[in-house]
């Protein structure tokens, strides 16, 4: 029996994607927007994948920030959204476990399904898994849920810690890196190499009983479901998970996700070669974020 399932579009690495369709000024000297003609990347470069975390690794992380940094950003910004509900600059003790619970895990991955899904081991355990909200934590400091949402929504709430309510720095020059990941990511996908190694799989996916609908470039897989009450039963969450995992083993037996990693990264590595001081600033803009975010943590007793 198969079971056809919606692939959205998923994240790109390293940074969060821009929200807002306007370049940033210059930014055609970066030449970011050069989609390339299908030519092969002129590096070569190797992406690490973390089998553990199902996480792949590309080289402009180096020029980012690392998951470790991430989280201590996370954890930042939960105490300045506190900080912005109550009106007060001081954090309540009981609201300390929400941006310690950042530190103690990873941030969602951006990076898990960038080509798809894979590494069937670590999502046969983690696919179906979410974390535990904070509105009980809120509610028992006296935060109201509307003001919440409010403060997260909102860029001033951020400003402290130099970064906007979107997640990331303030400055136009952190851009230039999501949008040559973003890039870089559009070469691979976009590539008659790409092409081959996706209709390989497919043809995998087929052989189980399984369809893939619509666009597959990687992202959140739904399945095609009469209501939204129904895709929240637990059958068809376990329908889900199965449908993952054929795509996740297939993708694993045949190397996939490596294969089109590595393409990935040699195309992030052409644009390294070709602009490493700017990427040596946008670094030193990150290190300064997580510098200024640990100090924040420092100071509500979370560090």
């Amino acid at each position: 029996m198969s079971f056809t399932y919606i692939r959205r579009c998923a994240i790109t690495a390293v940074t969060i994607m821009l929200f807002s369709g306007c370049a940033p000024a210059n930014s055609d000297s970066y030449g970011l927007y050069n989609s390339g003609d299908g030519a092969p990347p002129q590096a070569t470069a190797t992406a690490t994948l973390d089998w553990e975390q199902g996480t792949v690794h590309l080289p402009l992380e180096a020029y980012g920030m690392s998951e470790r940094d991430r989280q201590v950003i996370y954890a930042a910004r939960e105490v300045a959204l506190i900080q912005c509900a109550l009106d007060s600059s001081v954090v309540p003790p009981e609201t300390l476990p929400v941006a310690q619970a950042w530190l103690d895990r990873t941030p969602p991955g951006q990076s898990r399904t960038l080509y798809g899904f894979w590494d069937e081991n670590y999502l046969a355990v983690n696919y179906l898994s979410s974390n535990s909200a904070n509105e009980s934590i809120y509610a028992d400091a006296g935060i109201d849920a509307r003001k919440s949402k409010e403060c997260a929504s909102s860029d001033q709430t951020y400003m402290s810690l130099g970064m906007v309510a979107a997640g990331y720095p303030v400055e136009p020059e952190w851009q230039y890196l999501s949008l040559d990941t973003n890039s870089a990511y559009a070469k691979t996908i976009s590539s008659s190499a790409f092409a081959q190694l996706r209709s390989e799989k497919e043809q995998c996916i087929r052989e189980a009983g399984y369809a893939l609908a619509g666009d597959d470039l990687g992202g959140v897989a739904l399945p095609v479901v009469g209501s939204e009450k129904e895709a929240l039963d637990s059958s068809i969450q376990e329908q889900q998970l199965a449908a993952v995992l054929v795509e996740a083993t297939c993708s694993d037996n045949m190397g996939f996700t490596q294969k089109v990693a590595d393409l990935n990264a040699s195309y992030e590595q052409d644009y390294i070669n070709a602009h490493q001081a700017q990427l040596i600033q946008i670094k030193k803009l990150a290190d300064d974020r997580v510098a200024m975010a640990t100090k924040m943590l420092q100071d509500a007793g979370v560090m």
